[in-house]
């Protein structure tokens, strides 16, 4: 049915476009039954590796030189191809949200790219004569190492196993065209070399190569990569370092306009084809689809989010309409005063007659210069507009690189809240809070902080070893609570208190002496309040302090009779 729809062309591209509905379709229909190890060998994992297989070899490569059955007639359109592509995610995406082992699959779509790249009877609609050719080829032997470690070494087969998703799906966005792909080929190469040999002499921690690929991954505006990010972060985390969590720091203090957009990607960088993003919106589309074809309603994370989005943007759009309202009205001053006309206005009469020209009463060199002097106007006025929608596209990427940054911090949160390493969140996340522009960060890191403290109780509390790590841990109290001091909202006031009891029970588990410690900045804080003005602690943060001191303090001991 694919091979052979008929010679019109665009006949065969509606009959091959509903193919690929109808198998991605059938694919997400096969769900697994019991854990990972019975699915192995049921049919449905075999249907969904043929359809995978088959979206794959006809999306990335051109079949020509097999039997008439196999060879497409017509030959397969680019429009098809890019439906294809689109599929393709669009399973993928499904298969990381579904399945209970998505890197073989993953690992099937490469193996049946490489599969079809050294046979003759197809070639590659990718060109990997030059210097890529070189990468892929390095990758491949990366990836049969992964993938023969991954049986061998049952101790670290979660690693290996997340190690083979990531290779497999960066071949994949090899072949879609993402340049920032082939130099992920090389971070990857590096990073293993680093995880199999940590002696090597290198100062840095293959951790840290490894949360720059999953940066670059989730600074993409896609479904798939960022569950790919969260499922491959969640098997990592454990190894996570200072400087690794410094990366992701970074973005969260990265400024939301055009210059934080320069400062955190390469200026130089292609943005994403439109494309990428269509396929992308279809991809989520489909999901959509295929849950309200179930009979359920489904949410994606980023929809859920964006109710709690559109209340902070309600503010935010009515700024900005006044904006426009503003720069409406300067054009058609400037437009007016160049015609000698009275500027519109909604609430005049139209039948009052006003000053206005007349062609009659110019020559042809006014005219010409009236042209030019309108022209002028109305390329001032696109190029205003053309400015207007630069910010608000780059202030919405650093948003959501934001929002997908603080969802990975709360896997680490709930990895490792036991362990020291984790403070170092606390002032970011605070100032986090205080500076950005959308509720959704701010939100999205209010709710971090409140589940961190949450999970901070007495038999999970990080120790403090020494004396350097108690003088650490003072001296961050006292940076809290003088972010706290600094005029923002009830919920950077909130966060604040929860981030300082965190340090409290810390100070407090680590020994009781600690307590006259606390109590001295929290005093001191309070002075501060009474005689500073410009020292803005609200009193809830002090309301919460008393009512940890009334669950803290050592119970009476009974008299005897």
């Amino acid at each position: 049915m694919f091979t052979h729809t008929g010679p019109d062309e665009k006949d065969a591209i509606a009959r091959r476009q509903l193919i690929a509905d109808q198998l991605a379709f059938c694919l997400k229909s096969r769900s697994p039954a019991g854990n990972a190890s019975e699915v192995l060998g049921s049919q449905p994992r075999s249907l969904v590796n043929r359809i995978l297989e088959f979206l794959t070899e006809h999306s990335y490569f051109v079949i020509e030189n097999r039997d008439q059955v196999s060879n497409p007639s017509p030959p397969v359109a680019e429009k098809t191809r890019d439906s294809l592509r689109t599929r393709l995610t669009s399973c993928l995406s499904h298969i990381l949200s579904r399945w209970p082992d998505p890197a073989s699959f993953a690992y099937q779509v490469a193996e049946t790219i490489r599969k079809n790249a050294i046979v003759e009877s197809s070639h590659s609609t990718l060109d990997t004569s030059g210097p890529i050719g070189g990468n892929i080829a390095n990758t491949w032997r990366l990836l049969d190492g992964v993938h023969r470690k991954t049986g061998k070494e049952p101790g670290n087969a979660s690693f290996f196993t997340a190690f083979e998703l990531l290779c497999s799906l960066t071949i994949w966005q090899v072949y879609n065209g993402d340049a920032d792909a082939v130099s992920m080929l090389d971070e990857l190469q590096s990073c293993y070399d680093l995880m199999i040999n940590p002696s090597d002499g290198s100062k840095q921690h293959w951790a840290e190569v490894l949360i720059e690929v999953i940066l670059s991954f989730i600074a993409k505006p896609s479904q798939l990569f960022r569950r790919l990010a969260l499922q491959v972060f969640e098997i990592f985390a454990p190894e996570i370092n200072s400087n690794g969590l410094s990366s992701m720091i970074k973005v969260l203090e990265t400024k939301e306009n055009l210059s934080g957009q320069d400062e955190m990607f390469e200026a130089d960088d292609e943005d994403q084809s439109p494309s990428d993003v269509e396929s992308d919106a279809a991809s989520d589309v489909e999901e959509v689809e295929m849950a309200e074809a179930n009979g359920v309603k489904h949410l994606s994370d980023d929809e859920a989010g964006s109710e709690a989005a559109s209340e902070g943007a309600e503010d935010t759009d009515s700024g900005e309409e006044d904006d426009n309202n503003e720069e409406l009205a300067e054009f058609d001053r400037k437009l007016a005063q160049a015609l000698n006309t009275k500027p519109i206005d909604a609430s005049a009469n139209p039948n009052e007659d006003g000053p206005s020209s007349s062609d009659e009463d110019m020559d042809d060199e006014q005219m010409e210069a009236l042209d030019a002097h309108i022209a002028t106007i109305f390329r001032e006025r696109k190029k205003a507009v053309s400015q207007k929608s630069q910010k608000k596209d780059a202030k919405e990427t650093i948003v959501n690189f934001k929002c997908r940054v603080l969802e990975i911090l709360d896997l680490f949160v709930k990895k490792r809240h036991s362990d020291l390493l984790t403070l170092e969140l606390l002032l970011p996340l605070l100032t986090c809070i205080r500076t950005t522009t959308s509720s959704l960060v701010s939100n999205k890191a209010s709710n971090l902080m409140r589940e961190y403290s949450r999970l901070c109780k007495s038999k999970s509390l990080p120790p403090l070893p020494s004396k350097t790590s108690k003088k650490t841990t003072i001296r961050l109290l006292k940076a809290v609570h003088a972010e706290a001091a600094l005029e923002a909202s009830n919920a950077h006031s909130a966060a604040c208190s929860q981030a300082s009891l965190i340090l409290v029970k810390i100070l407090v588990a680590a020994g009781r002496e600690n307590l006259g410690k606390v109590m001295k900045v929290y005093a001191k804080t309070m002075g501060t309040m009474l005689v500073d003005p410009e020292c803005r602690v609200k009193m809830g943060f002090f309301t919460d302090w008393l009512n940890w001191c009334s669950t803290a303090r050592p119970l009476p001991v009974p008299r005897g009779r």
